[in-house]
């Protein structure tokens, strides 16, 4: 690494080599000598976060004409020109798409089928719509650097529909037929699984995580921490869905085992390691036997939704139910409110 003092800024300059054109990697400002600043450099955190920079123009060239190669690229001339915060989030889904896809050249990318492989890669991560999409928006912008170099022609990974797109998967919940058909192609935990998720309406990490710690039995509800509301901003009051322990909701909690610390557990008895890890003992399985062709675990919460509505669930009642935020119980309302269902529901009525 080299290393330039500038006592007009009191600033010291870390490059990751010396020579012209050689990228940045970091500055330590606000010193008032070069000697200070090295002093500084010392620090472990700070030490951590340049040697992190600093291995992604070190570390061993892959092959020219691989994806592997352009993520390199990608790495060291793109990525540093972004926030640290977005290059962390940035580099984890590199890592993933570099696990995938590293190994495939750029022109086997841009041939007919690999849309298909794109979209196969971005619905497995289904169970977690929003971490989905933001792998695929990382592969988009890989890929948008590809063509700006001329690597690529095209961009195989742009116009693929997100999946927390609320206007693309609002009118989309599970029939109860398919959710009983799905009930009987599954191995018994995973059959669990399915039902916590249609009684409660959690999202799949937030039933994946949940603890027994949790089942309040004294006082009749479930009262589960939100993932979703601490990842978004830490800083801000937690959101707790409370849950009401009706008759077959306790009914499934009773045969639940009590192997873990989490209600559900997979066939060896230890938890579900994510939401993913759900998904992938599930979905596949319905999609063997035909089940669910067009469907996601995360479209059981907004079936859930629909139905508290159509039961007569205030606005209230179902920001409480569903772990929303005070005040998003009638945006959610005009979101949930499935036309079809409503009329099948109105129908059985009579």
């Amino acid at each position: 690494m080299h290393k330039v003092w500038s006592p007009a800024t009191s600033t010291l300059y870390l490059y990751a080599y010396k020579g012209k054109g050689a990228p940045r990697v970091g500055k330590i400002e606000g010193c008032a000598t070069k000697a200070e600043a090295l002093k500084r450099l010392e620090d472990p955190q700070t030490a951590g976060r340049i040697a992190g920079r600093l291995s992604l123009f070190t570390s061993s060239r892959p092959a020219p004409g691989f994806i592997a190669a352009l993520i390199a690229d990608y790495k060291r001339e793109h990525l540093p020109t972004m926030a640290d915060s977005t290059q962390k989030l940035y580099l984890s889904h590199l890592n993933e798409i570099q696990r995938v896809f590293g190994t495939t050249s750029l022109a086997a990318i841009q041939k007919t089928g690999a849309k298909a492989r794109i979209k196969k890669w971005h619905k497995s991560m289904a169970a977690t719509p929003n971490k989905a999409d933001k792998a695929l928006t990382t592969l988009v912008g890989l890929f948008n650097f590809g063509k700006d170099r001329e690597d690529m022609q095209t961009n195989p990974a742009a116009g693929i529909s997100r999946l927390s797109e609320i206007g693309a998967r609002a009118e989309i919940t599970w029939p109860e037929a398919t959710y009983i058909a799905a009930r009987g192609a599954l191995t018994p935990s995973c059959e669990r699984a399915l039902r916590l998720l249609w009684l409660t309406g959690l999202r799949p990490a937030d039933a994946a995580q949940l603890r027994w710690n949790e089942v309040l039995w004294d006082k009749g509800y479930i009262k589960r921490r939100t993932n979703k509301s601490v990842k978004k901003d830490p800083s801000k009051k937690p959101l707790y869905a409370r849950i009401p322990l009706t008759p077959e909701l306790r009914e499934l909690l009773n045969e639940c085992p009590r192997n873990a610390t989490t209600v559900l557990t997979t066939e060896k008895g230890g938890p579900f390691k994510s939401a993913n890890s759900m998904n992938n003992g599930i979905m596949p399985k319905l999609r063997k036997h035909g089940l669910a062709k067009d469907l996601h675990l995360h479209d059981i919460r907004g079936t859930r939704a629909t139905l508290h509505f159509l039961n007569g669930c205030s606005d209230e009642q179902a920001e409480r139910y569903m772990g929303w935020a005070p005040g998003q119980g009638a945006r959610m309302r005009g979101i949930y409110v499935n036309a079809d269902l409503l009329a099948e529901m109105e129908a059985k009525a009579g």
